[in-house]
């Protein structure tokens, strides 16, 4: 209802989904709220202008060549991107802007889904930057093992990019969590939540 009110001064609607049940849905909805807008897709009708070098370049995800070619466009190369998403992804690219690959892993809310799903009684949380390193009950010590414990598993997995391609890999990170996670990050000083936008 809020995007009918606009489709008059919108020429075209670009659609980023690696969630193919969302896609028919959102671009069945939108057909019939901007009838005369075009729609376009990323990896359909709009290719990610990257040298894609992944083994099966079909299988990378829409949104991490985005983000990949992004981040490369706005700070030049080689360059980590580090997407804070359902699932945490990094992604490389190199001096010469060729897309390397990069590695997945459950994201600090699916996690904490998944902690509070599996166990008996760890309670549902709001996550936030931890005041300090021990926490005092379940619900910081719980914050605090998230949140610090996600900062430092990709403090190593940086560490180990760096180790790899040296020292002038620019780090950056995006995302909802990109921000929580990098106030207690040692590596992660490039901070921009809305890269996949630009």
């Amino acid at each position: 209802r809020l995007l009918g009110k606009y489709c008059e001064s919108i020429d075209e609607i670009i659609i980023v989904s690696v969630v193919p049940r969302f896609l028919v849905l959102i671009k069945k909805t939108l057909h019939e709220i901007c009838k005369s807008v075009k729609i376009l897709v990323v990896g359909k009708n709009i290719v990610v202008p990257i040298k894609n070098k992944y083994n099966k370049p079909e299988e990378v995800g829409q949104d991490r060549l985005l983000v990949s070619y992004a981040a490369y466009e706005r700070y030049g190369g080689p360059v980590l991107a580090i997407d804070f998403g359902t699932a945490v992804t990094f992604d490389y690219v190199n001096k010469s802007g060729e897309y390397l690959g990069g590695l997945i892993f459950p994201g600090i809310r699916l996690s904490l889904e998944s902690l509070t799903k599996k166990t008996a009684l760890l309670p549902k949380i709001n996550v936030k930057t931890p005041g300090a390193l021990i926490g005092r009950d379940t619900h910081s010590s719980m914050n605090n093992g998230l949140v610090l414990g996600y900062a430092s598993l990709c403090d190593g997995i940086i560490e180990r990019f760096i180790d790899k391609y040296g020292k002038n890999v620019k780090i950056v990170a995006t995302g909802g969590d990109a921000v929580l996670i990098s106030k207690k990050s040692k590596f992660i000083k490039k901070i921009n939540p809305n890269l996949v936008f630009e």
